[in-house]
């Protein structure tokens, strides 16, 4: 299976230690450093997810990368802080639309920080000869006909244009809904919910270009997302884990 995977990247950075005491300063928490994790994130992590899935992927992202740093007590798992450093990303493709698409399947993983047009995304929903997977913060988006949209409750509450003909709704913990269909998720322990949008992204299309049925692959997504979210940070479940 190879998959086109194009987006903005993000590099996230675990600043972890121990807090034994208050701040004396200010009424905040006073974490000692004791380690420092480093991992791409973003679109990386979607790539991340589809490899642990058996997908041969083949990234394309920016030269610019936002950092993402979370400060994070290693006793309790608790993030105390996140601190970002955006940074605008060059629109991929910006000069010369890919004229070649013969891949099983495109994700677009558009996190508003400039890689991503919305002439990019139309020109793929025109023009791919396979299934196009969008994740997307944007507002406002060109008719999309034939590309399987993914946003969550509140991305889906804000639109302001007409919704994607195929819009598929993520609610966290209550699952996902398609074509007025709900599709419910597993009762797990939450421990980070970092990441789970990526993993379901991934999860989706990997089942969907396996299977062609889009009602079979929504559970299966919302499955390999709940294993994700029991774990801290970022996580890419393997196929073992999910059937």
């Amino acid at each position: 299976m190879n998959i086109l995977v194009i987006g903005d990247i993000c590099l996230d950075r675990y600043i972890i230690g121990e807090v034994i005491r208050q701040n004396p300063e200010a009424p905040a928490p006073l974490l000692t450093k004791r380690e420092v994790k480093e991992l791409f994130g973003m679109t990386a992590n979607v790539a991340r997810n589809l490899e642990a899935l058996g997908a041969n992927v083949e990234l394309r992202v920016p030269a610019e990368v936002s950092i993402k740093e979370r400060f994070v007590d290693r006793r309790t798992g608790t993030q105390l802080l996140r601190v970002d450093h955006d940074e605008v990303s060059t629109p991929l493709f910006r000069d010369a639309k890919p004229v070649h698409l013969e891949y099983d399947a495109i994700v677009v993983c558009d996190y508003m920080k400039g890689a991503v047009t919305s002439e990019l995304i139309a020109y793929f929903d025109k023009h791919a000869n396979c299934p196009v997977f969008l994740d997307t913060k944007k507002k406002e988006l060109p008719f999309l006909e034939h590309t399987f949209v993914k946003l969550n409750a509140i991305e889906t509450d804000a639109l302001r244009t007409p919704r994607p003909l195929h819009l598929i709704t993520t609610r966290g913990a209550e699952g996902a809904e398609y074509f007025g269909c709900h599709y419910s998720a597993p009762r797990v322990q939450l421990a980070d919910p970092c990441g789970a949008g990526d993993t379901f992204i991934a999860a989706l299309a990997v089942h969907y270009v396996k299977y062609q049925n889009m009602p079979l692959a929504i559970p299966f997504a919302n499955k390999a997302a709940s294993i994700t979210v029991q774990h801290m940070g970022v996580y890419a479940p393997k196929p073992e884990e999910i059937w």
